[in-house]
């Protein structure tokens, strides 16, 4: 076990960690940097890195499942990924509209599993495409 720390600019809201063994696992903790020392940390993040690398030359399959519950003026959208986890899945893209999907789309991060499609006209049929 050996540990690193790595200083970044304090305007710096993403840092990809390199040369990580596949298939260990990492603690990792953030905290802030002025020139008083250290601010508190945060709690430990355990994550364990990917046995092997996820494929990102081929198409991912569709998802799984997909669920849609209305309500008045919002719909309600949940998903399950793919069962092949093998594919690197960076963003999801939903759309809809009223008769036709994607005349509003919206791009959600690759882990995320749901979301809210809010402000819609009552009585309407929409069309939903992820």
């Amino acid at each position: 076990r050996r540990g690193d720390t790595v200083t970044t600019d304090g305007n710096r809201r993403l840092y990809a960690l390199t040369g990580l063994e596949k298939g260990a696992q990492y603690s990792i903790k953030i905290s802030a940097l002025t020139i008083n020392g250290s601010g508190p940390a945060t709690d430990w993040i355990i994550v364990d890195t990917y046995q092997n690398d996820l494929d990102e030359t081929r198409v991912p399959d569709r998802p799984s499942s997909l669920r849609a519950k209305p309500t008045a003026d919002t719909i309600y959208v949940v998903l399950t990924p793919p069962r092949n986890l093998n594919t690197m899945i960076r963003v999801y893209t939903i759309g809809w509209g009223i008769g036709f999907p994607d005349v509003y789309t919206k791009v959600l991060d690759g882990k995320q599993r749901y979301y809210n499609i809010e402000n819609l006209q009552p009585s309407s049929e929409y069309v939903i495409s992820l």
